[in-house]
């Protein structure tokens, strides 16, 4: 089913412009371009998330739930502690610049050669940007994960632009 999807051609793109934030702070502009009509409630939610964040602690250490589990003896994770410390995270989402379920996109903007821009203030204080990607994500309007079918998603690195694709 993954690789069915994956070889479609999606029905609208998104472009990702990173590149006005500096040092901790900027904007990044948002932009989804569509390729045909569509029909529904689209919104865009956009996350900020950064990797390689590591530490120790109850907020860092990673728990392995196959150590010594019985039935997963043949896991190459069974051998391993139960607690993993200093555990290296990637992807952690650290802040949502889009409203909780996503901006709406203006449905005069969801037909063919229609475009929905939007720019957002970013603050990365307290995080490592060389370590920051921005993350849109175009979906169905709704508030719970049967409502929400992705459309299409992008990922750009702060200080990027990502263009279409």
């Amino acid at each position: 089913m993954t690789n069915t999807e994956l070889a479609k051609t999606a029905t609208c793109g998104i472009a990702i412009d990173a590149t006005a934030i500096t040092g901790t702070t900027g904007k990044v502009k948002v932009r989804v371009g569509f390729g045909a009509d569509m029909t529904g409630g689209l919104n865009v939610s956009v996350y900020v998330l950064e990797n390689k964040v590591t530490g120790t602690g109850s907020g860092y250490d990673q728990r392995n739930f196959i150590a010594n589990r019985p039935g997963f003896e043949d896991h190459p994770f069974f051998t391993q502690p139960g607690t993993i410390a200093g555990y290296m995270h990637n992807h952690v989402l650290r802040n949502v610049l889009s409203a909780s379920f996503g901006d709406v996109i203006d449905v005069t903007k969801q037909v063919k050669g229609g475009i929905f821009e939007k720019e957002y203030d970013v603050n990365l204080a307290g995080l490592n940007p060389a370590n920051v990607e921005i993350v849109a994500l175009v979906h169905r309007a709704g508030n719970t994960s049967a409502d929400m079918a992705v459309m299409n998603a992008q990922l750009v690195k702060v200080g990027e632009n990502k263009a279409w694709d």
